[in-house]
């Protein structure tokens, strides 16, 4: 299980325990309390970039389960384009209250 060690604004620095006891060990032996740099790895916890458009992957998803593929077309079965997508609960509350 990781230990913070340190946090700034934008990177959390880890230290994982085992490989933190071996390195600790090893500096005792040399003598130093330098910290290794191979000890710590750095996670980016800045926001994601959010995805506008479903992958193929999702789309493949749903041909599996359902047996369906949802971008092709019920009337020619062509294969349709995702124009928009809506993702906001307001916005989807608005399209829908009107055809109940």
């Amino acid at each position: 299980m990781p230990v913070a060690s340190s946090i700034t604004q934008d990177v959390i620095t880890l230290e994982f325990s085992n490989r933190s006891r071996g390195d600790r060990k090893k500096r005792k032996e040399l003598g130093t309390n330098e910290t290794l740099s191979e000890a710590t790895d750095v996670l980016n916890i800045t926001e994601p970039q959010i995805r506008k458009i479903p992958s193929k992957t999702w789309r493949e998803c749903i041909k599996k389960c359902w047996e369906v593929d949802p971008l092709e077309c019920p009337r020619c079965g062509s294969e349709m384009k995702i124009i928009s997508l809506f993702d906001e609960r307001m916005l989807i509350l608005q399209i829908l209250k009107p055809l109940n």
